[in-house]
């Protein structure tokens, strides 16, 4: 399936993810290939993907839309991100 994600100056993030974990005002959700089409409003918090090789990667977000669409298409538009490796340092990125 296929991640993008997108603040008003960059694309961050746009590469082809086995999962996707991220979370809006009901709580923290899971996405697979094939999922419904669905729109959340995102808080600000940590989007989490598996590669296709099983690698993690992390994403805070500072709000956003995700969309799912075609069951394979995972796109988020945020006011700004930050993406990298290192998971504690993200969550600090996120609280500030």
């Amino acid at each position: 399936m296929r991640l993008r994600i997108t603040d008003p100056t960059a694309i961050m993030v746009d590469r082809e993810v086995a999962a996707i974990r991220a979370e809006d005002a009901t709580g923290s959700f899971g996405i697979l290939n094939g999922h419904a089409d669905f729109l959340t409003a995102l808080d600000i918090s940590v989007v989490s993907w598996r590669d296709m090789d099983g690698r993690a990667g992390y994403c805070a977000v500072r709000n956003g839309i995700l969309t799912v669409s075609g069951g394979n298409d995972v796109s988020i538009a945020t006011r700004e991100a930050h993406v990298g490796d290192d998971l504690d340092e993200l969550e600090t990125v996120v609280l500030l």
